[in-house]
């Protein structure tokens, strides 16, 4: 595995870390923020050696909250609040407290965790700072939990953002804009399920078994992205639990696209704190919306339930450029964030595309 690739499965891993309400989870990411940002030459380095990039982290500064001397909740959340951005070198050292004197940084916050938290020795020097961490990692929060995974956890979502852009330029996406495929975006707000029931959003494709992409909530209530190649083979992609990494009853945004150039395929899947891309090479995927046959509201067969309210949606037999799909994430975000009337899915409502095999023709 070259640098390149490894720092695309960093990058997975930590998404799926950082959305994780378990504290071990939590713990294992520093172990990866240290890969990427801070052990030998740092991968991010290493990788950017060629890409020539300059990520920027963005990191919100409001007045201390929380454990005395110490503010936690870095990560930029909604429109309040000053932000700045920060080279990595800048992040690193970027202070959310103090012992005594002497700074806390976002460096101490991850050694810390990775060292021990993770079980590792640490150097004599370093104990005065690691006891007023284990201090404050022991002072939890009015939901019980550790002011400094809390930390770890922004620091986390502020990398994930700053290399995002890296990983694009290492994908090439931007040749992918001229391909042929499919783009969903979809403005909605998931509902509660009924137990150990599976929540279906979207399915692309008119076969279960093959050449299939769909969207739902799955029976352990994860936000589930699964995709049947043309071979049978299955994949599945997990954001993370609703009412947890990912919101209920409150408008999201689903981002979906499929692109083919050559012998290529780009598969990109963006929600709120989660975005995933990744080129398969061979004509696995190639199949999956051609022809474009969709349903909403179920599954491909229109068996499935579903539990949501849809504000706005985009399916078309394309890719967009990054204009097209900042400006239609931006209407549809509007859309939802002034809405007075919705598409409410309950049950086994849903809709399908014209065409669609599975379904008898509709008859006035």
């Amino acid at each position: 595995m070259n640098h390149s690739r490894l720092f695309e499965e960093l990058l997975i891993e930590l998404q799926a870390l950082i959305n994780s309400p378990h504290e071990y989870d939590l713990i294992k990411s520093s172990r990866v923020l240290r890969q990427l940002l801070i052990d030998g030459d740092a991968l991010i380095h290493l990788v950017n050696q060629d890409l020539r990039a300059a990520p920027r982290f963005v990191v919100q500064i409001h007045p201390k909250e929380a454990a005395e001397d110490f503010s936690p909740a870095i990560y930029p959340a909604g429109e309040s609040g000053e932000r700045v951005e920060l080279r990595l070198q800048e992040f690193l050292k970027h202070s959310l407290g103090a012992d005594g004197e002497e700074k806390i940084t976002v460096r101490d916050v991850i050694k810390y965790a990775a060292t021990v938290l993770g079980g590792v020795h640490f150097k004599a020097e370093e104990k005065t700072k690691h006891r007023r961490l284990a201090e404050i990692h022991s002072a939890r929060d009015e939901n019980g939990e550790s002011y400094v995974l809390t930390a770890l956890k922004h620091i986390g979502a502020i990398t994930r953002d700053a290399i995002i852009p890296m990983r694009d330029l290492l994908l090439d996406r931007q040749k992918f804009e001229s391909g042929k495929g499919w783009t969903v975006i979809l403005s909605l707000r998931l509902l509660s399920a009924p137990p150990d029931e599976e929540n279906y959003i979207l399915d692309v494709g008119a076969n279960e078994n093959v050449n299939r992409f769909s969207i739902y909530v799955d029976s352990r209530q994860q936000l589930t992205f699964r995709i049947i190649d043309s071979s049978g083979s299955r994949k599945y992609l997990r954001t993370g639990l609703v009412g947890g990494a990912v919101p209920i009853e409150r408008p999201i945004i689903i981002l979906c696209e499929l692109s083919t150039v050559d012998d290529e395929t780009l598969l990109s899947i963006r929600t709120d704190g989660w975005d995933h891309a990744e080129v398969v090479r061979g004509v696995s995927l190639q199949n999956i919306g051609n022809p474009f046959h969709f349903v909403t509201g179920s599954d491909c067969l229109g068996k499935k339930n579903t539990f949501h309210d849809e504000f706005g949606s985009m399916l078309i037999a394309r890719p967009l450029n990054s204009l097209e799909i900042a400006q239609s994430i931006a209407y549809f975000a509007e859309k939802a964030a002034s809405a007075t009337r919705w598409v409410s899915f309950t049950g086994n409502q849903f809709l399908y595309s014209t065409g669609h095999p599975n379904f008898e023709p509709h008859k006035a």
